[in-house]
């Protein structure tokens, strides 16, 4: 059984360094959320109606903007997940009927 060995990965957001400890499968993946949250914090931090928060609040509204975007992809997706659902439904029935026996 092979063990995914752990890593670093470091970024930088509004100056300061950070370091987060993670596996090596995660580690690209990890850094490019890294990497986009900085570009997030960044803009908002520029923006004229947030300057006057200070780094951790923008952190904060950032964070809770970013997982508000999370939830609604999850509920997009579980709606397109339905409508498959519907669509195969309807595919087997038609199936089911083309490759019925005849009375």
């Amino acid at each position: 059984m092979e063990v995914n060995r752990e890593v670093t990965v470091s970024f930088e957001i509004q100056g300061k360094q950070h370091v987060l400890r993670c596996t090596e499968a995660e580690a690209e993946s990890l850094q490019r959320a890294a990497e986009k949250f900085g570009e997030y914090v960044d803009d908002m931090s520029r923006s004229t109606s947030t300057s006057y928060l200070s780094t951790d609040r923008v952190i904060v509204a950032v964070a809770v903007n970013v997982l508000d975007m999370l939830l609604k992809k999850e509920q997009q997706l579980a709606s397109l997940q339905e409508r498959i659902d519907k669509l195969n439904d309807k595919v087997c029935q038609i199936e089911n009927d083309l490759f019925r026996e005849p009375d």
